[in-house]
């Protein structure tokens, strides 16, 4: 159902639609922020990977070259 038709069926079912439509609304509302969470915390963990195997790289090198770390 796209949104267009979706409003159409509620405003033909009337008030015994809306408390329907209300909960789906909020239990798609907490889905998307569910995602939304664990995206994050995904691109959390992803970027602290990144650095912390730049920082790894960088020392081997600073190993093979022959600096002290």
């Amino acid at each position: 159902m796209v949104p267009a038709e979706l409003i159409e069926w509620v405003s033909k079912a009337g008030a015994v639609a809306a408390p329907i439509f209300m909960f789906l609304w909020w239990d798609e509302r907490a889905e998307r922020r569910t995602d939304k969470a664990k995206h994050d915390l995904f691109f959390e963990r992803t970027t602290t990977q990144q650095v912390e195997m730049k920082s790894l790289l960088q020392t081997v090198v600073d190993i093979f070259n022959g600096r002290k770390v």
